[in-house]
């Protein structure tokens, strides 16, 4: 059905293919966010309760976790026609070694697009463009990793 049930339990039937989303979109993304963060919460509790290695002199599992939520994709602001995709999206990244409660990036007003940011200080540059490469190399350097061409995150770490 095009029209979601919704309850106090939850929407047991989200017509989330492109019914729904195309017809109510607020609506649609709402109900979404509302389940994969309720899902996430959970994980993140999980893990704050939960030993490394079942050791309580090592920490707890959130200390050394990271959650990642990609995004769909992006949508071409300017095309006459149809219904472009690209990459030129945001994510979202929740873990203890990151700063928090930040946005890095800007959206431009002109195109709605994103662009990026300085790695290092976190200023937005509305000449750089953040790519896949360097979500990567930010994870990498907020678990410790290092690797012949990652570049320095530390805005973005703690």
């Amino acid at each position: 059905s095009p029209t979601p049930l919704i309850s106090d339990k939850g929407t047991p039937n989200a017509p989330i293919a492109f019914d729904w989303s195309h017809v109510d979109h607020r609506g649609a993304q709402n109900a979404m966010w509302s389940y994969l963060l309720k899902g996430i919460d959970g994980l993140i509790d999980l893990l704050k309760a939960t030993d490394i290695d079942g050791d309580p002199k090592l920490g707890k599992m959130w200390d050394k976790s990271l959650i990642y939520i990609a995004t769909e994709f992006g949508r071409d602001k300017v095309k006459e026609s149809g219904s472009g995709h690209h990459l030129n999206n945001g994510v979202v990244m929740i873990s203890p070694m990151l700063q928090g409660n930040r946005i890095f990036g800007v959206v431009d007003p002109e195109t709605a697009l994103t662009y990026g940011f300085d790695p290092k200080t976190g200023k937005a540059d509305k000449a750089l463009r953040i790519k896949e490469r360097d979500i990567y190399g930010a994870i990498s350097h907020a678990m410790g990793m290092d690797y012949e061409g990652r570049g320095d995150y530390s805005a973005m770490v703690k």
